[in-house]
């Protein structure tokens, strides 16, 4: 089974964005050097069962039931340290029991309150790598949630499986970007928390958070919307497409290119045209690509 590697690039002929070249600075930042909890961070089991926990472990998911893997799982570029959170080994071959007590490994962490002051927008960045399964899955409110907050109490909620289904092992981390303006900006005690909700298995790596403030223009990718990660049958003639979010803190009003890089050669190019169809800050926006072939038979596609 072939797999290709899809790069999608965002850049910029006319506008003046940089293509990415100048990153944004990040006002706060936590990358689990130290191999501990940060000072001020809490773990809550709201299940109620304590079975278990958040961690902050440099050792991969040690597998389990139904799940032996063949290469351990990267919680970032940077390696290392990171937050995991593996209710996969507690719950194991004892799932049908779990669902028949109607009993959920919810649990989150939670950061101490972060100064947002004088932050007219705020991104949050991180890099993650999980495994979801959809046994038995509770039907409202199930999934892998940030959530954040700016009194502790009311919270606004971000799901961030994205487009990866049930049982897909994500082999490279995904770079997760949300933009918190509306419950963070200028704010004197944001809280944020990493919450694992109505899933039984199997677990959940987060590394490199950060807060920062956008560019003035800046473009991130969504999600690949025209394939699915496996399992696609690919013909002579692909259209790739793309959903792109303007992350910058200006309206997108002039025309720019965006670039596709197939197995690390085979480039695409198409031309976003902002001019006639402005993309507001924080709006999201569909583009394809020119056809292209990714030859016959199955393939899983992997976007970056």
């Amino acid at each position: 089974m072939r797999t290709h590697w899809i790069f999608i690039l965002a850049l910029c002929a006319a506008t003046g964005m940089q293509a990415q070249q100048t990153q944004q600075k990040a006002f706060w930042s936590e990358d689990f050097s130290s191999g501990r909890l940060p000072d001020g961070w809490a773990v809550a089991d709201s299940s109620g069962t304590g079975k278990c926990e958040w961690m902050v472990t440099d050792q991969p998911y040690p597998g389990s039931f139904q799940f032996n893997q063949q290469a351990p799982p990267i919680a970032s570029a940077s390696r290392g340290y990171h937050l995991q959170y593996r209710p996969g080994v507690v719950t194991g071959e004892e799932v049908t029991k779990w669902n028949q007590r109607r009993e959920y490994p919810d649990a989150y962490v939670q950061t101490a309150p972060i100064d947002c002051r004088g932050k007219d927008k705020v991104l949050l960045t991180f890099q993650h790598a999980f495994r979801w399964n959809n046994w038995f899955t509770r039907e409202k409110n199930a999934g892998l949630f940030v959530e954040v907050s700016n009194d502790n109490m009311h919270w606004t909620s971000y799901e961030v499986t994205a487009s990866i289904p049930a049982v897909t092992s994500v082999h490279t981390p995904v770079t997760e970007e949300l933009n918190i303006t509306d419950v963070a900006a200028n704010q004197p005690a944001v809280s944020i928390r990493f919450f694992w909700k109505g899933i039984f298995s199997w677990y959940w790596m987060i590394d490199d958070i950060a807060l920062t403030e956008p560019l003035d223009k800046d473009v991130a990718l969504v999600e690949l919307t025209s394939h699915r990660p496996e399992g696609n049958t690919f013909t002579q003639s692909d259209t790739l497409r793309v959903k792109i979010k303007n992350v910058g803190s200006c309206t997108l009003d002039a025309d720019f290119c965006l670039k596709a890089v197939i197995d690390g050669k085979d480039e695409l190019t198409v031309t976003v045209p902002a001019v006639t169809h402005p993309v507001p800050f924080n709006a999201e926006t569909e583009v394809a690509f020119p056809p292209v072939s990714l030859e016959k038979g199955q393939a899983r596609i992997l976007s970056g």
